[in-house]
């Protein structure tokens, strides 16, 4: 396959990102930080932003940081080296050894040279002749290297324009067109001390102004008011300074989209044409810490804000059925019933003759199964769900996997999960549960029995079981017995010890204590279950046949080893999703 110069530079990225984990704790020094010069020269209408700042910061703390030191283990390194040489071979076949697109795939010369960087979009985003932009990198002295590589990619790949030195603030711009003879599209570029310019557009005059504002804009002390205006709400709290972010200027990109009549109906129904923002932001600090977030701006009306209105608090009251043992849990709050309604009302409000015609439907097919489904179920859920990872014995292998596949499993390290669903009347739901398997479980075994005062269902249908029991307060199930049976001890026996004890995924859960979603694990033993999976791969794949294309890339990337993780990481890794005003973020924590 041919090798575009526009698919190469899709590739850059990906190159540097695979090689980061393997690099990231090899810096042999850190020169001082020269912060964010870049972020100051974004401009009041950018709708884009795409930022990587104060580098020299976060190369200083991944010499502190445990998620660096575990990716430079000599038992994970090679996995990481080995998917980057398979990229790097794509992205430079056809390549002279001189080219210097290759000193542009060079990660670790990124790594080292850069302080930060930023690239930026404005203009109308659905009339592709009004898009423009640019993008600036701020290299230190390590960086030359990449800058001048930088020069000569764009000589090779681009024209000049007729006169191209024009005037700038502070330095030289030059002007190039894609092809020699064209005069419409406009790339631009200057270097102006340690800052390399790139912009385009689709006239020169227009190229030109951005290159030359972008100039203006360095020497600033900080971001043009309007564009902080929705940059600030975008970061919230989340943006420490130093990391990446993506952020996209909402209330601009929806005011330039198409008057079309059903794109509208959708903005206004849903209320998303008043959302301001989403975002995307990590970053790394010292210890086992790393954070990542994804945050959009809920709109003051419409279905989005009904259906945020839904979230309750997570039901912590939970943690006392979850074992000692666990590797990881996770608590919830959802009004199911609301959402039932939500849909209902909304569908009435658009269309009332279709939702007439549906719910009279649905109302004669659930009245020839013999139940209510919305009385019987979806208003018997109370919202609250969660479920836990633990060990389980080796005879609970899945059962719903494969004889053949079981084998390729670790058997040593066997995890199960339990599921649980709160229920306003649960012996209303397992009556109907009763009848349903009557109607539609012909062929499946069915059997129980009866353990710390409650009874355990189990349904078996051609190699595939499946566990449950309902409670006093909820319905729990898992493919695990043994799991059903210890969490039915608990219930009945508070004193039996429980998850509580845990203090890594106690510390995960507690600093979250408003979350309407929260899901803790323990990051050592979560990664050593990953790094298993991906031992497992291969084999798992040569059971569909040869390949020689997967053969070779598993040969050069030798899948991490599990034993690496606990080496390196001791606490929790959380994933949560929190509501705080009109800001909705699910955040990644490490500690």
């Amino acid at each position: 396959m041919q090798i575009t110069f526009a698919r190469r530079i899709l590739l850059v990225p990906t190159a540097c990102l695979g090689s980061l984990p393997a690099i990231a704790a090899q810096t042999p020094t850190t020169p001082p930080s020269q912060g964010n010069q870049v972020e100051a020269a974004l401009p009041a209408e950018a709708w884009l932003y795409a930022h990587v700042g104060d580098l020299a910061r976060v190369r200083e703390i991944a010499q502190r940081n445990a998620w660096a030191d575990l990716f430079q283990d000599e038992q994970v390194r090679p996995f990481f080296e080995g998917l980057t040489d398979e990229v790097l071979a794509e992205a430079t076949a056809g390549l002279a050894p001189d080219a210097p697109e290759r000193t542009l795939l060079d990660a670790r010369a990124w790594w080292l040279g850069l302080e930060s960087g930023a690239f930026w979009m404005s203009g109308q985003p659905p009339q592709e002749s009004n898009l423009k932009g640019g993008a600036l990198f701020q290299f230190n002295a390590a960086g030359q290297g990449i800058a001048e590589a930088l020069a000569a990619t764009m000589r090779a790949h681009l024209t000049p324009a007729a006169d191209p030195i024009s005037s700038g603030p502070t330095a030289e711009i030059l002007s190039w067109h894609p092809q020699a003879g064209e005069t419409g599209s406009t790339t631009t570029t200057f270097r102006a001390g340690n800052v390399v310019g790139i912009h385009f557009a689709n006239s020169r005059p227009v190229a030109l102004e951005l290159a030359r504002d972008a100039q203006s804009r360095l020497a600033a002390p900080a971001l043009d008011p309007r564009a902080n205006q929705w940059l600030s709400l975008a970061r919230g709290s989340d943006w420490e300074g130093h990391g990446f972010e993506i952020g996209v200027d909402l209330a601009t990109v929806l005011a330039g989209l198409p008057q079309e009549p059903e794109l509208q109906r959708f903005l206004d129904v849903s209320g998303l044409g008043s959302s301001r923002y989403v975002w995307l932001g990590g970053s790394l600090c010292p210890g086992e810490c790393l954070n990542g977030t994804f945050a959009i701006d809920l709109p003051e009306r419409g279905v989005a804000a009904d259906a945020a209105k839904l979230f309750g608090v997570a039901p912590r009251a939970w943690l006392d059925w979850m074992p000692a043992d666990a590797t990881g849990i996770s608590l919830g709050s959802v009004d199911i019933a609301g959402a039932w309604d939500l849909f209902w009302r909304v569908f009435g409000e658009q269309d009332p003759a279709e939702h007439d015609e549906v719910r009279t439907r649905y109302d004669g097919f659930t009245g020839s199964l013999g139940f209510d489904f919305e009385s019987d179920l979806v208003r018997q859920f109370d919202g609250r769900f969660a479920s836990f990872t633990a060990a389980v014995p080796a005879d609970e292998l899945p059962t719903y996997l494969l004889e053949e596949f079981k084998s390729l499993l670790p058997s040593d390290n066997q995890q199960g999960v339990l599921w649980m669903v709160g229920l306003k009347d649960p012996t209303r739901v397992q009556e109907l549960l009763e009848r349903l398997l009557e109607q539609f479980g012909a062929g499946a075994e069915i059997t129980n029995a009866k353990h710390a005062g409650a009874w355990i269902e189990s349904v078996s249908f051609e190699g595939f079981e499946f566990h449950w029991s309902f409670t006093k307060e909820a319905w729990i199930a898992s493919f695990s017995p043994s799991l059903i049976r210890g969490t039915l001890e608990r219930m009945q026996d508070p004193a039996l010890p429980d998850v509580r004890s845990q203090t890594r995924l106690m510390q995960g859960l507690d600093a979250t204590p408003n979350a309407a979603y929260v899901s803790v694990a323990d990051s050592a033993a979560t990664l050593r279950a990953q790094f298993e999976a991906l031992g497992s791969m291969g084999s798992l794949l040569g059971m569909f046949g040869s390949n020689a294309d997967l053969e070779h890339m598993l040969s050069n990337a030798p899948a991490p080893k599990p034993e690496a993780a606990p080496r390196h990481l001791k606490g929790w890794t959380s994933a949560t999703l929190e509501i705080e005003g009109r800001r909705l973020a699910i955040r990644t924590r490490s500690r």
